[in-house]
This record gives C-alpha cells, structure tokens and sequence, in this order.
C-alpha cells in the first residue's frame, strides 16, 4: 500500500464540511440548508432594492421570477431544495408581493396561478423544482447510447434496496421490469436524498413514467426470462 502522505495543498473534507465545486456545495453529512443562507441573504438584498421604485403587484411578480427563481435555480439543480427552504422562500415573496404587511390580501396560492384561471402567475418554487426532478427522471430514463454514467451507478444504487424475493435477472431497472423500489423501510436510508427525490417524483407521475413495448422483436423474447416471456403472451 502507497504511504506517500498527500501534499499540503490537498484537503480532504471531513464529514459535516462541505466544499463547493462549479457552485454546488458537496460533502458526507452536510446540511443541507446552510449553503442556501448567503442566497436568500442575497434575494432579500436585492428585493428590497426593487421595492424602493415602488413597482405594481403585476411588476412584482416578474421580479419575483427574476431574482428569486433566477437566484435558485441552478442550485436546485445541482443538490436539490431542502423543504425548509421553499417555505422560507414562499415567506420572502409574500412580505416582498405585501410589503411586508401583516396578513396578504390573497393568499399566495391564488397569485401563483394562472391569469387565465384568476391569478397573476407567480412564480410557484415547489412546482417548479418538480419539473428540475422530472428533467433528472427524464435523462435517467434515457436508455439511448447517450445514457449517462450517473444513471448507470443510480441503478446499482436502486439495485441494492430491491425486494429480496425480486431475481436478480430482473433487477437491470425498476421502470423497466415489474418491481417498484420501496418508498419506506431502512433500506431506503441507502440512497441519497437525491435517488428517493427522483423516485418520489416518478410514483407521483406514474402515468407518465410507466414504460412498454410496443412491439417485441424475438430476439429480444429470447432474451426475456421465461415467465416474463409467458405474461408477455399472455398480455
């Protein structure tokens, strides 16, 4: 085994330090809220610019769009929202919509519908953070010669939690075979907050997330176990 101790210019993070890398914040056992503090510091800062030219509410909500949807989202990307978060974001919209008033005189839910349903489409984070996990649902699912190696390694990782009685010829992809991966249990403790957000979000548009052949060629059939292969028929 190498000992050559490591040169001083390298540091290794210990569990509970985060390090950022291309503006996403990684580390074991972080929290999860603590790189989100100097963003929301920055959206209030910079709403609070805004609201001294007096804006209407429809003007507003596009800053809204801009500064706090603009401020987040690529963090969203990277390493998710934590909950704490949106309600914390909600908050700073609705003072920033009010005036910081005591009590909105429609609540947020109704603004951030839209205008052709009554509201003045605001920006909803929660639903837009849904479509950020359905992207990363849609490139997981993507099985063409440009699926990506995350996704690969995200397989071993549902792999790992599938039913015991589930074979292990039939454990390539949950979306691909009959098997769901547990949504509760401690084996779920073994995926990252990311894969049970993924996952989350897939069961919640199942119907859009189900995969079938429409037709099955007979080399493929040769290759299918034999009672796949029998309810295949059958169906």
């Amino acid at each position: 085994m190498d000992q050559t101790p490591l040169p001083d210019r390298i540091c290794i993070a210990e569990d509970g330090e985060s390090v950022q890398m291309l503006g996403a914040w990684i580390g074991n056992k972080v929290d999860s809220q603590t790189p989100w503090e100097p963003i929301i510091d920055k959206i209030k800062a910079n709403l609070k610019l805004w609201n001294k030219m007096c804006p209407s509410i429809e003007g507003k909500c596009r800053i809204v769009q801009a500064i706090v949807g603009g401020f987040t989202q690529f963090m969203t990307q990277a390493q998710g929202m934590p909950d704490q978060i949106i309600s914390t974001l909600n908050k700073v919209t609705n003072n920033f919509i009010w005036d910081d008033r005591l009590g909105a005189r429609i609540a947020i839910k109704h603004l951030q519908q839209p205008k052709e349903k009554g509201g003045l489409g605001l920006l909803n984070i929660q639903i837009r953070n849904e479509a950020i996990d359905l992207m990363w649902l849609k490139a997981y699912l993507n099985f063409s010669l440009n699926h990506q190696p995350w996704a690969a390694i995200t397989d071993l990782l549902i792999d790992a939690i599938a039913p015991k009685e589930t074979t292990k010829m039939a454990r390539e992809n949950s979306f691909l075979q009959c098997w769901n991966a547990p949504s509760t249990g401690p084996n779920l403790a073994k995926l990252n907050d990311d894969i049970k957000k993924m996952l989350k979000t897939a069961r919640k548009h199942s119907h859009n997330t189900n995969l079938a052949a429409v037709k099955v060629s007979m080399c493929l059939c040769r290759e299918l176990p034999a009672w796949y292969l029998v309810l295949l028929q059958l169906s």
